[in-house]
């Protein structure tokens, strides 16, 4: 297969229909407005998009990831310093301006009480899709990534351990090696959802993330934000593994581990009653405590990057081997992003999407070749 038909598995004819639909009608939802107009308005000249046009519109988004300018206009001008012949070859500034000023995933039908309505059929559609695709093999991990924005925003995000450090936060499910299974974004609290009974709101979204991928004896790797002695037990039941780091006051820790002062190098662990699930202390620069249903702890020889050996416990050495799924998208995603400076947070969500759809393609196009 070719790439473009690779990337047409995730970016497919649902998703040109929603894109092309959604634009057309907001560019005429701007036309007909009672605003007054100035003479040189782009939506004053709007004429309805057709497919082809999309097409040149995203191919031309994707390029500008390559090619770094301050201001779009100057893609599109004969100046020396930023010419480039395909722009103007394919569009002219003025109809890509009005296409990116109008561009939208917008269903005819939409709940006007989620925050996300504006991207949430082309979020559906590409996660469907990535999932239909690719059948992963036994680890995953399960992350947080952020997409910069420093607008007004009731959702926005600060993390101040990420490189970007305000914006909107993706709850992401990868394999260990990058590609991105499924994602949630963060929209702030719902006043209107009911109390969460005995599972907690942080459990309830691991198992919506991890859905497809239940009972299936899939190893989940994740961080302290997520893990507890009462997740890792849920998940037990449906045959999924869980490993990672673990908070010291969550719930359900046992005191003999999470109280015991250890020296350097020293290693303790304790199992749960009845239960697979171990947890365990490490004393290395600091104390680190972890959780852990895929492997019994005990002390392994690991070399570092420098070739030297060193006495590690084997639930610590899974999770640093199999949590970088989410850095790598991450890395990939910020090379040549498509996203540009824009007010509009919806349409650094629907970039980011397609960035995702871009990833996803060339990492299954590169495992085809490999194979």
């Amino acid at each position: 297969m070719s790439p473009i038909d690779v990337f047409r598995q995730i970016w497919n004819n649902d998703v040109m229909n929603l894109l092309l639909t959604s634009t057309n009608t907001y560019g005429a939802k701007l036309l007909n407005t009672h605003r007054p107009k100035t003479r040189n308005s782009r939506s004053r000249e709007f004429k309805p998009i057709t497919e082809s046009e999309l097409n040149k519109f995203l191919g031309l988004c994707i390029l500008q990831g390559m090619i770094k300018v301050p201001i779009i206009r100057k893609l599109f001008s004969y100046n020396q310093f930023y010419y480039h012949p395909i722009f103007l070859h394919v569009l002219s500034g003025r109809r890509f301006e009005q296409i990116l000023r109008c561009f939208n995933a917008t269903p005819a039908v939409f709940d006007e009480q989620d925050r996300l309505h504006k991207v949430r059929s082309l979020l559906n559609l590409v996660k469907q899709n990535s999932n239909s695709v690719y059948s992963p093999c036994e680890a995953l991990s399960l992350d947080e990534s952020m997409l910069l924005f420093r607008g007004r925003l009731v959702f926005r995000q600060y993390i101040k351990n990420k490189k970007s450090k305000y914006g909107i936060k993706f709850y992401e499910l990868t394999t260990h090696e990058g590609y991105i299974l499924n994602l949630e974004i963060y929209h702030g609290r719902d006043r209107n959802q009911p109390k969460p009974g005995k599972t907690s709101k942080t459990e309830e979204l691991v198992l919506r993330l991890l859905g497809l991928y239940l009972n299936k004896g899939h190893h989940v790797y994740m961080d302290n934000f997520y893990n507890s002695v009462s997740l890792s037990s849920k998940l037990l039941t449906y045959k999924t593994h869980s490993t990672g780091t673990l908070r010291v006051d969550r719930r359900g820790n046992p005191a003999v581990v999470i109280n015991k002062k250890l020296r350097k190098g020293e290693h303790i662990w304790r199992k749960k009653q009845n239960i697979s699930v171990y947890v365990s202390k490490w004393k290395d620069k600091r104390n680190v405590c972890a959780i852990t249903t895929g492997y019994k702890p005990k002390m392994i020889t690991v070399r570092n990057k420098y070739g030297v050996e060193k006495q590690k416990p084997c639930e610590i050495d899974g999770y640093n081997r199999h949590m970088s799924g989410i850095d790598k998208s991450d890395q990939m995603l910020s090379y040549y992003s498509c996203p540009r400076k824009t007010i509009r947070w919806y349409k650094k969500v629907l970039f980011r999407l397609l960035d995702i759809s871009l990833w996803n393609s060339y990492f299954l196009y590169t495992r085809s070749k490999k194979n």
